[in-house]
């Protein structure tokens, strides 16, 4: 969570964490929604979304390796500069969150969104707004997308899908269904899909990828 930490370690931490994985790296960020948290950290939760927007300032400033002053209502800094740069410029960023301030700072600031989809009472949970179906997200898509070309932006904005099922490598289920699902998805607008193992250990984690490899080939 963004508001955790201070942007200028975080984009430290971020570029390089780009650098040893020669470019591979996807910097997911949220609001945070757990006051415990925020009180355990010693942050005022109240300040959450100013303490996020902050940092979406500082990282793409910090990235460049050229000398940089920022002032802002919680950090500041003059003439500073970050190296080695990462290895992307910029490291792209994947906002996550179904709000509408969220959806915002996706279509205009980032390069990604990550929803979280869910029944109501998960929404509830982590306090957002609910999004149900593949239907509503679609929509939700297009309508981020619409405000990134608005906003006069032409690069493509990503967006990140958690599976939900994770029969995915049973033997018991017909691929075809999965398939068939996955092109669903696909067709709402998402560009990537997150599959979790429901399994703990590492020699069972690699046996769940080795499945679905061998399931799912292409």
């Amino acid at each position: 969570m963004a508001p955790y930490r201070n942007p200028f370690l975080l984009a430290k931490a971020a570029a390089t964490v780009d650098r040893l994985s020669g470019g591979r790296l996807v910097l997911g960020l949220g609001t945070g929604y757990l006051k415990s948290e925020f009180f355990a950290l010693g942050v005022d939760m109240t300040e959450r979304n100013e303490l996020f927007d902050e940092a979406l300032d500082v990282l793409p400033l910090h990235w460049r390796g050229e000398p940089f002053s920022y002032h802002g209502r919680h950090f500041d800094a003059r003439d500073v500069i970050a190296r080695p740069r990462p290895a992307q410029n910029p490291i792209p960023i994947w906002i996550g969150g179904n709000s509408r301030l969220s959806r915002r700072r996706a279509a205009e600031r980032a390069q990604g969104w990550m929803p979280m989809v869910g029944a109501p009472e998960f929404s509830s949970t982590v306090r957002t707004a609910s999004i149900t179906s593949l239907a509503q997200l679609a929509d939700l898509i297009n309508e981020v997308r619409d405000a990134a070309a608005a906003a006069g932006r032409t690069d493509r904005i990503d967006v990140q899908y958690s599976y939900p099922d994770r029969s995915i490598t049973s033997p018991t289920v017909e691929p075809d269904r999965h398939r068939e699902a996955l092109v669903e998805i696909e067709k709402a607008g998402v560009t990537a899909v997150v599959l979790s193992s429901p399994a703990s250990a590492p020699a069972a984690t690699l046996e769940f990828l080795e499945a679905f490899g061998s399931t799912y080939p292409h």
